[in-house]
């Protein structure tokens, strides 16, 4: 279900991965992230977690689990935002509540490691999330009048207009095609850990699928690994229909002859694949993001003089 909002309504706020905790830019970055929110007319409702902290996340399991399931159970939540992203998400699954999840579906935002939270949502329940805008960084830290808007559009009209950053290098045609699928993927290490756990979206769609990809911090032979894992399930090769790359921010080796563009390396082991690869910089960390809908039909189509993004939110897909 996509709830188109309004103004009044209210959004929870909650942190399923990191501390926001003693990191004074983290929270001036989180108070002007919930700031660019009550200025859309929104009523703001926080985690009793959002800024805990136990080392070096926001709780313990069970406690971003108890904020998780109350912001879907209380009927006042229209929409839930995540502060940021992190390394823990994943410990979450086991005892997360599916049901809760699948019987209250709302629009939950979070980018980084909150993409095993978005696509194990997926593999549970087949509701849409929405990679792409967190508190912190998507909007405290990098949002100009693009991600305003483009949040706004979303969440009041309940149409995701994809359009070029005009700061950005134009969108790249890779592989040209088109091709329709719902929309999987996200940071591509956190990704990753989802394969063959029960929370395994590849495992778990069983029609096509548009694989989305960002990461940060990686050294170009671990980013090839991870790729080689993702081409290596039995469900991609069936089913994969098209890859959208989007930025790797602070990737390199340390060997600088060593470095390697992400789209070569997806096209050498997509050289058996048809499907459509295109590159855009609004797509990861560091970055303004597009939001893409993670469980959601997602269209790319790409010739040589052009490149279209589409989302058709009311095609339900499992």
């Amino acid at each position: 279900m996509n709830q188109t909002l309004k103004r009044g309504d209210t959004i929870a706020v909650i942190s399923p991965s990191a501390t926001i905790k003693d990191n004074p830019e983290a929270m001036a970055l989180y108070n002007r992230g919930v700031d660019i929110l009550n200025d859309m007319g929104l009523k703001v409702q926080y985690g009793q977690y959002a800024s805990g902290k136990e080392y070096y996340k926001s709780g313990t399991a069970a406690e971003r689990i108890s904020d998780i399931e109350e912001a879907y159970k209380d009927s006042k939540v229209k929409a839930i935002f995540c502060t940021q992203g992190g390394d823990n998400s994943n410990e979450l699954l086991s005892d997360i509540d599916w049901n809760i999840i699948k019987q209250n579906p709302k629009k939950l935002f979070g980018v980084s490691d909150i993409t095993v939270l978005l696509n194990a949502i997926y593999a549970h329940t087949g509701e849409t999330s929405y990679h792409g805008i967190d508190v912190i960084w998507g909007l405290g830290k990098n949002a100009t009048e693009y991600t305003v808007n483009h949040l706004k559009d979303f969440l009041f009209t309940n149409y995701i207009n994809y359009r070029h950053h005009p700061d950005y290098l134009q969108w790249k045609v890779i592989k040209p095609g088109k091709a329709t699928g719902v929309c999987l993927g996200g940071c591509l290490p956190s990704f990753c850990l989802l394969l063959g756990t029960d929370s395994d979206p590849i495992r778990a769609v069983s029609k096509p699928f548009i694989f989305i990809i960002e990461s940060i911090g990686e050294s170009f032979s671990r980013i090839e690994s991870y790729i080689a894992q993702i081409f290596q399930q039995p469900n991609f090769k069936k089913y994969c229909n098209g890859i959208i790359i989007g930025h790797f921010f602070m990737c390199k080796e340390e060997i600088l002859e060593n470095n390697r563009n992400v789209s070569d390396i997806i096209l050498e082991y997509g050289k058996k694949y048809n499907f459509p690869v295109i590159e855009v910089g609004e797509l990861g960390h560091a970055v303004e993001n597009m939001i893409f809908p993670i469980g959601g039909q997602l269209t790319i189509e790409a010739n040589n003089s052009n490149v279209v993004i589409a989302a058709d939110l009311t095609t339900h897909i499992k």
